[in-house]
């Protein structure tokens, strides 16, 4: 951890978005969701596809700092993380 809090370039970013129309979809389904699966639904999954599907059309952001430079990354590849 210590390395790559050294090695890496930190960036950090907030961005403000009008999810009504989101929160309306999740709202909708998720008592069906849940009957389905047996699990609450959450928002993650709707951030997840929305995430993969910029990252295929903007393949340049789906990149890896790294001592030779910024690699593009091939397969898609990231881990959404939850605060607790």
């Amino acid at each position: 951890m210590l390395e790559a809090h050294q090695s890496v370039p930190v960036a950090w970013m907030a961005v403000e978005a009008d999810v009504t129309g989101l929160v309306q979809l999740r709202a909708a389904a998720k008592e069906q969701f849940l009957a389905d699966e047996g699990v609450a639904l959450t928002y993650l999954p709707f951030f997840v596809q929305a995430i993969a599907g910029a990252l295929k059309h903007h393949p340049a952001l789906n990149a890896t700092f790294t001592a030779e430079g910024i690699r593009t990354n091939v397969t898609l590849c990231f881990s959404p993380v939850q605060a607790l």
